[in-house]
């Protein structure tokens, strides 16, 4: 997949720049709103922006508002793309005859003045991230990088309860980590307990799982124990799950969602019953985030799932080999 697409209404985006905080006012509350503002317009301008209007009428904005001027010289640069085109918004309000046309909307972010409850349903039901300018600065996912530091054995963590902290709509999830089944009796400790602590509590729609490790093992045996645990932690929902063979095309270990990316020093197999098996750190990072050691957060997400769907091609194309166990399905690789 592309960066994934962010249909901003023109509507959010002119009530988002008149909410910028007044400058001369240094209380916490602003300076934290402030914060929030910077980490909206820095995403904004580094994504693959749709926005509701024509070419001529932004143009004509930008002749009197500075901050679409510098967003329309931005695309200019390549920093960022922009289509114009209403015509391809869906209308959130009908979302889910929206994504019955278009399902890659599923794989996309909205910025939108739609009410705040409105947005709420259709996070919860379908698993799409949607800003809503109502709520904006009340939104907890605008944090900045997480950084948890792993000891080993119990004396800091003894589970992935810490996980919770990156709690957010998505329908989507791949997980690379050569080691991650190779111990069958840390499956629940690991992977069920971090899956548990992302995976939304309901969907209208199948929630993908793609798991790239090495084949070692047995995996017809390691799908068959996920699909149990995972039907008793969500009995509601219609997952749709795969493991593929890594051939040492892999050494990070990386979590991915439609949002989201996290990454573990020595693996996601960390917890024994005992505790951590080694000193570690977990970093993470939504696709808005501003970061200092990575300005385009997206980009990094387009090449890992880029990366990533070359092996899940090769699945499609070789299904004489034995390379993937599973449904084989995953729509950041469709989008």
């Amino acid at each position: 997949m592309d960066k994934p697409k962010v249909y901003c209404e023109l509507d959010f985006y002119t009530k988002f720049l008149k909410s910028i905080p007044d400058t001369n006012d240094l209380s916490e509350d602003k300076i934290h709103q402030l914060t929030k503002w910077i980490t909206i317009n820095n995403f904004i301008s580094k994504s693959n922006l749709q926005i509701d209007t024509s070419v001529s009428n932004f143009h004509d904005l930008c002749k009197t508002q500075p901050w679409m001027l510098r967003l329309w010289k931005k695309s200019a640069n390549g920093e960022c793309d922009i289509d114009f085109n209403s015509s391809d918004f869906p209308n959130l309000e009908k979302f889910e005859d929206a994504i019955a046309t278009n399902a890659n909307f599923l794989s996309s972010i909205f910025l939108s003045t739609v009410p705040s409850g409105l947005c709420n349903e259709i996070e919860k039901n379908y698993g799409v991230k949607v800003f809503s300018i109502e709520s904006l600065y009340e939104n907890l996912l605008l944090s900045s990088t997480h950084i948890e530091t792993i000891d080993k054995g119990t004396k800091s963590h003894s589970n992935w309860d810490f996980l919770s902290i990156f709690k957010h709509p998505c329908n989507t999830l791949i997980l690379v980590d050569n080691y991650l089944l190779k111990n069958i009796d840390d499956i629940e400790n690991n992977l069920i307990d971090i899956l548990d602590k992302i995976i939304p509590v309901n969907l209208k729609i199948p929630f993908h799982i793609s798991i790239f490790t090495k084949s070692e093992h047995n995996n017809t045996e390691r799908l068959e124990k996920i699909k149990k645990n995972l039907s008793k932690l969500r009995p509601s929902i219609n997952f749709k799950i795969t493991i593929h063979k890594l051939n040492g095309e892999f050494h990070d270990r990386t979590l991915l969602t439609n949002y989201l990316i996290l990454e573990s020093g020595i693996g996601f197999d960390l917890f024994t019953k005992r505790g951590a098996k080694q000193q570690t750190r977990i970093l993470g990072y939504f696709l808005w985030t501003k970061t200092d050691t990575n300005q385009d957060i997206p980009s990094t997400h387009e090449m890992l799932v880029k990366s990533l769907k070359k092996i899940f091609n090769n699945s499609c194309s070789t299904p004489y080999l034995t390379n993937y166990w599973g449904d084989n399905e995953n729509r950041l690789f469709e989008a």
